[in-house]
């Protein structure tokens, strides 16, 4: 896409930097707003739609960082560059904490911004296609004959489930598919054409999680300048899938709870009690029975939503369906790209096999895409990335498991093991890279008998 398909909204209380970043964008083709002041720029904002802001930190009503909560908690989400002259450390690292793509820091020049631009719109550009191409192919792979008796096991529910109204909580780690199996259920049941809004449980700041889930009025708060529905409302007779559940507080948990038990919400500012017809998919890839033990989870909302569980298995689980998964994405990939369907040798799915694939399907649905279209017609060890080589060479020259138990144990075995030298065996670092709990990790590491020489340098 050019830049003349791109709006920017540019704010800064200086009208001398307002021109020069506003003709430094317009030069390159980008269509340009200004606002001198946070409320101006609710205002603009909120009657318009943007692809990019750049905001500066020190406005004289309001901060840049408070103008990026507000619109936030208006539904208005966009990348932000920030940008100051007198930001201390604190303010710019709030910045990307928040989730803005960068800070400059004045003066800079006009090229420094347009690249920064650039960057940004390309990688949401990217981020977009990315989960575009990722729902679509996991979409089609749920619909496919799977070797492995988790999948058909998969399977088998998502005909039970989809045909009711059940509230469903969807475990399994990242990569696997949670919200494509949330998709995959409401597409077969009868909320099939309403709404299905998604939910990011982990990116909703607390301040914000009433006015998000429930909505609010106008003038309820500064910077409320219309009325808003919040998700519940927003899903009302369709589908609300709370993804990463576990990542909500003690407090929001509450908050959800007496929703869901009434089907009930009041939105901030409102003395009304409206009532939602909702169907909840929740998911999660933590141990909430773990957190429920830890006092991180409610165990009445832990009952309220696992009226049915469903367990997505890793595809480290799932070895018998890898062979046939990476045929299925040669031809897909190969098709979509334009390419003649390739070959790959015996020797490199061996590898491939052995790999532990921490990043489950979506890690797999990459990985072939590349072998696509950078190897050679016949896809051998030689087109296939250093990071599997290296770490399926470690298994291969191992002992051979002896059964198809054995064989996931080593796996995952091997995989704590490097994951750990990585981090310098910092226990919960590695949690973090493994995405699973710290008390989990230890169990894991006393249930393989890994000895601290074995990771510690």
């Amino acid at each position: 896409m050019s830049p003349s398909e791109f709006k920017v909204l540019v704010v800064d209380d200086d009208k001398n930097i307002r021109r020069m970043l506003q003709l430094a964008l317009q030069n390159e083709g980008y269509f340009v707003d200004l606002a001198g002041s946070g409320a101006e720029a609710l205002q603009i904002a909120t009657k318009n739609s943007f692809d990019l802001a750049v905001f500066d930190i020190r406005l004289q009503d309001i901060t840049g960082i408070e103008l990026f909560k507000r619109l936030k908690g208006l539904g208005r989400e966009l990348p932000v560059i920030f940008m100051s002259g007198h930001a201390s450390l604190t303010e710019a690292a709030q910045t990307v904490q928040l989730g803005a793509f960068d800070f400059l820091e004045k003066p800079f020049s006009p090229e420094k911004l347009l690249i920064t631009a650039q960057r940004c719109l390309e990688r949401e550009l990217m981020q977009k296609r990315i989960a575009d191409l990722t729902n679509k192919q996991l979409n089609l792979s749920l619909n496919l004959q799977f070797t492995s008796p988790q999948m058909r096991k998969i399977q088998d529910e998502l005909a039970k489930v989809a045909a009711t109204d059940a509230t469903i909580l969807i475990n399994g780690e990242s990569g696997t598919g949670k919200e494509v199996l949330a998709h995959e259920i409401v597409s077969r049941g009868k909320r099939k054409d309403r709404d299905f809004i998604r939910v990011n449980c982990a990116s909703i700041p607390e301040s914000l999680f009433e006015s998000e889930f429930f909505g609010h009025e106008k003038g309820s708060f500064t910077g409320a300048v219309q009325n808003k529905k919040g998700y519940f409302e927003q899903a009302h007779l369709g589908t609300l899938f709370l993804d990463e559940i576990g990542d909500l507080s003690i407090s929001s948990q509450a908050k959800i709870l007496r929703a869901l038990q009434n089907q009930e919400i009041q939105k901030v500012g409102s003395e009304k009690i409206l009532k939602v017809d909702v169907r909840i998919i929740a998911a999660t890839h933590r141990d909430l029975r773990e957190a429920m033990q830890a006092g991180r989870f409610r165990e009445d909302l832990f009952y309220r939503l696992s009226v049915v569980q469903m367990t997505l298995p890793s595809l480290r689980e799932c070895a018998d369906d890898i062979d046939f998964l990476i045929a299925y994405f040669l031809k897909e990939f190969s098709l979509k790209h334009g390419l003649p369907i390739k070959d790959i040798s015996d020797e490199a799915l061996r590898y491939l096999r052995c790999y532990p694939w921490p990043g489950n399907i979506r890690e797999l649905q990459n990985v072939v895409e590349r072998l696509v279209i950078l190897g050679g017609p016949q896809l051998t060890t030689e087109d296939l990335p250093d990071f599997i080589l290296s770490r399926a060479s470690s298994s291969l020259q191992s002992n051979s498991p002896t059964s198809l138990r054995s064989f996931r144990e080593h796996s995952d075995r091997q995989f704590i093991v490097e994951t750990l030298k990585r981090v310098s065996g910092n226990i919960s670092q590695a949690a973090r890279e493994l995405e699973i709990e710290r008390s989990f990790l230890h169990k894991k590491i006393n249930h393989f008998q890994i000895d601290k020489k074995e990771y510690l340098t």
